[in-house]
């Protein structure tokens, strides 16, 4: 148990460090990304303003201190470094002039590492598209109308910053991955610690719930002995019925608390053994065969032959004889209770189906809560206490199978196991 607590533990809280690390490294990158583009562009356009022959803008190479404080420029500094503007006069562009026709006039590759023929190329190919800005290759550019005429087109080279956001972003993913082991490693010498109160406080409920079963077992079965040596002497009475209901009754709610305290244990997985479902069905339907016809009600069947099932053989008994007499118990009177079992896909498939008077009001699977009862007034009329189906449940569930409940019309009630 303890081991099983560990490992979930170690798992939610080893998934949310991964979230929360993956979100905060796409909110970095992401932001960082965002700032260079903003800053690429914010290059772009000082360097169109420059090629249109603003006075006020300057290509960065020209760019002064005094400039910066008559375009009233923001200064900053981080940690003892003067960050203003000073990545502009790292910027890589060159400048096409073309004229009103639509050609080429000149290529300015001062600021790049290039010449006129590697260059035209490419702005022929930007004109031929009639593109006024974009991306082109590692260039993005941006075309600007000159004063006499004609048009300038600047490109700027992103590639670096292009470099820059991708090595930032495997950077980051590779202090997030070395972070996680780190924390990989806390959360594991850590979780046992964390859990260890709760583990022991829930071994010690199981052990409480076996501890009392197998106390009651003995009192119990001395209580239906000797009512059963007084009704020899004296005859039944209505006190003595009553005595022996009410023995069986928390008889057969021991022995649930104990399959449960059981199955939590894990004490079955190793008495498994390939089972005969058919069988099983079989035999424990011949036994509900006389009490439900006492109520008047028929069972009928239709059991494939040579079903089997890896299993534990007494598991797979006390599921079928829960489900069957759960059915017989609320089915009405004078109705009918329809058992199948068939092969399946990926084992085999047992579906049990009665009418009932009136179907429980609540959700379909709130009846395999612990000690639920559809009757709100938890009285005694059908014998039930509550938590058959939690234990029909957990022995499914124990098989790696599922179990569901379907209400149908006319008051039918469905119970659909798959092994």
């Amino acid at each position: 148990m303890i081991r099983t607590l560990q490992r979930r533990f170690i798992l939610t809280a080893m998934i949310a460090i991964s979230v929360f690390v993956l979100v905060l490294l796409g909110v970095t990158n992401g932001m960082n990304a965002l700032s260079t583009h903003r800053q690429n562009m914010e290059i772009l356009e000082e360097l169109c303003a420059a090629a249109a022959g603003d006075p006020s803008a300057q290509p960065p190479e020209a760019t002064s201190g005094d400039a910066e404080a008559e375009r009233g420029q923001r200064r900053f500094n981080w940690f003892g470094v003067d960050l203003t503007d000073n990545y502009k006069n790292a910027a890589a562009y060159f400048i096409a002039t073309v004229d009103a026709a639509g050609e080429i006039v000149s290529v300015d590759a001062v600021r790049i590492s290039g010449d006129d023929g590697s260059l035209r190329p490419l702005v022929q190919g930007v004109l031929d598209r009639g593109e006024a800005n974009g991306l082109t290759g590692a260039y993005r550019f941006k075309s600007t109308a000159l004063p006499g005429g004609g048009s300038a087109y600047v490109f700027h080279d992103i590639s670096y910053q292009r470099y820059a956001v991708v090595r930032v972003a495997y950077t980051s993913l590779l202090v997030g991955i070395l972070c996680i082991e780190i924390m990989y490693f806390f959360v594991r010498v850590l979780a046992r610690r964390a859990i260890l109160p709760i583990a022991q406080n829930m071994e010690r409920q199981k052990q409480f719930i076996t501890d009392a079963g197998h106390e009651l077992k003995t009192p119990v079965a001395i209580i239906m002995a000797n009512t059963e040596a007084m009704e020899l002497c004296t005859g039944e009475t209505k006190w003595s019925r009553n005595i022996r209901e009410q023995a069986q009754r928390l008889s057969g709610l021991t022995q649930n608390l104990l399959t449960l305290a059981k199955i939590d244990e894990n004490t079955f997985r190793e008495t498994v053994e390939t089972v005969s479902l058919t069988d099983t069905v079989n035999n424990v339907t011949a036994m509900f065969i006389e009490p439900a016809a006492l109520k008047h009600i028929l069972i009928e069947s239709d059991v494939a032959e040579n079903v089997t099932l890896t299993a534990n053989p007494d598991m797979m008994t006390r599921l079928i004889s829960t489900l069957l007499d759960n059915a017989v118990k609320y089915a009405s009177s004078d109705s009918t209770v329809f058992i199948t079992l068939h092969p399946s896909e990926d084992g085999a498939a047992f579906v049990i189906k009665n009418r009932c008077d009136e179907l429980p009001r609540c959700e379909p699977e709130k009846l395999f809560d612990r000690f639920y009862r559809a009757d709100a007034a938890r009285t005694q009329k059908k014998g039930g206490y509550g938590i058959g189906l939690s234990a029909a449940q957990a022995i499914v569930e124990l098989h790696k199978g599922t179990i569901s409940v379907q209400y149908e019309p006319e008051n039918v009630i469905a119970f659909t196991v798959r092994l």
